[in-house]
């Protein structure tokens, strides 16, 4: 994850956001909050109604 970090901050961005699946309507997918988490993303929005099962958007900012 930091090499793409410093590849981003190289490309002059100071944040990378992700979105993913909310975990309640996939489990599957509490492994990847966690990993992106883990890594220092936040969240910073929850979309109920994006895709069929919901999505939330997580930020990294440096």
């Amino acid at each position: 994850m930091q090499q793409f970090v410093s590849y981003v901050s190289e490309l002059g961005f100071s944040d990378i956001e992700v979105m993913t699946v909310w975990p309640e309507a996939k489990p599957v997918y509490y492994n990847t909050l966690r990993f992106y988490e883990s890594v220092g993303f936040s969240v910073v929005g929850t979309y109920p109604y994006l895709w069929e099962s919901g999505a939330i958007k997580l930020r990294k900012s440096w």
